[in-house]
C-alpha cells in the first residue's frame, strides 16, 4: 500500500455528478478504473441567484454517489448576502431541504 502518498488517491476540485468515478471493467473483467470510495467536500458554499450555485452540482453528486458516504466539513447552507447582494432568501427551502 501507498500510506501517505496522495497519488491518484486524492483528486481535487471538482463537484459534480459528472465527478463520481463509478468501477469500469474491461471485456476480460479486468478493473480498468476503480469507483471513488468517499466524497470530502471542504466548505462548500451555495451562491444562489448566481451562475455558480453549487446547490444543483451538490445535489447531482450526492445522487450520483449513490450509497457511499459523502462528507461536507463546514457547509456554509444558510442565507447569506452575497458581495454582489443577489442572494438573500431566495433558495432558502433548497438548502434546508438538502441540509436536511
Amino acid at each position: 500500500l501507498n500510506e501517505g502518498m496522495v497519488g491518484d488517491y486524492i483528486r481535487f476540485g471538482a463537484v459534480g455528478p459528472e465527478h463520481v468515478l463509478n468501477e469500469e471493467k474491461d471485456k476480460d473483467d479486468n478493473v480498468v478504473q476503480y469507483q471513488d470510495d468517499v466524497f470530502i467536500l471542504i466548505a462548500p458554499q451555495s451562491m444562489v441567484g448566481t451562475d455558480s450555485s453549487i446547490m444543483p452540482l451538490l445535489q447531482g453528486m450526492v445522487e450520483a454517489a449513490g450509497n457511499r458516504p459523502v462528507i461536507l466539513m463546514n457547509p456554509d447552507l444558510t442565507d447569506k448576502v452575497s458581495a454582489a447582494g443577489q442572494q438573500s432568501v431566495r433558495g432558502r427551502q433548497q438548502r434546508i431541504d438538502f441540509a436536511e
